[in-house]
């Protein structure tokens, strides 16, 4: 699973505009971290590299945009939405440019707001 890991992190640093993508990172470089969930040994440093690794994520503690918050507002809404649907809305509506949209959905996507899996509707 490391070199799983290490070798998509690789691949994302190679992308044509990796400085405006959202990358994918591993915590702990890959290494397991051993808890025991009975005694609670290793939870203070399960919690310590989690801080640490969101400390280094790029827009930590940034404020929210207002164009985020009104396409979280506008998918709430909506139970299901297809893809060029939801582009339409984010593009148009929320004024957020066709660049940013797969950081904005992948943002959206880690903090619950809709799921995206990047797949097409086939009905």
């Amino acid at each position: 699973m490391k070199k799983g890991f290490h070798d998509w992190e690789e691949q994302q640093e190679n992308l044509v505009n990796a400085e405006n993508t959202q990358l994918v990172r591993a915590l702990n470089s890959g290494e397991s971290l051993l808890v025991n969930s009975l005694d609670g040994t290793g939870i203070s440093q399960l919690r310590s590299s989690i801080l640490e690794i969101a400390e280094t994520t790029r827009g930590f503690r940034e404020p929210l945009p207002r164009k985020r918050v009104n396409i979280r507002e506008i998918t709430r809404t909506r139970k299901y939405v297809t893809f060029e649907d939801y582009k339409k809305v984010a593009c148009v509506e929320c004024e957020i440019q066709v660049d940013q949209l797969l950081s904005v959905t992948s943002f959206l996507h880690e903090t619950l707001k809709l799921r995206h899996f990047g797949i097409s509707d086939t009905r």
